[in-house]
């Protein structure tokens, strides 16, 4: 079981590596994104999301975790006003 879970947490997180690492060939995210750093803050803020929602029972995880997210794109993109506000 543990390595099934391993696995499959290894293959989203090279799935967000992935999609940052196109974002910069793109032009949608600064060429100094730090991708793995960015991959590990998204899985990261996706993991306190679930823990919040489902552990705790409380819908604020998700929202913040949205926030989190959004506010650290912003921060790397040439671009930020294209990002939603929230």
């Amino acid at each position: 079981m543990r390595d099934a879970l391993a696995a499959a947490i290894g293959d989203w997180y090279r799935l967000i590596r992935t999609v940052a690492a196109q974002a910069v060939e793109l032009g949608e995210l600064r060429a100094d994104t730090d991708i793995s750093q960015l991959a590990f803050e998204i899985q990261a803020l996706g993991e306190a999301a679930v823990t919040t929602s489902r552990l705790l029972q409380t819908e604020y995880g998700t929202a913040y975790s949205r926030t989190a997210v959004l506010s650290r794109l912003r921060a790397l993109s040439p671009t930020p006003e294209l990002l939603p506000e929230e």
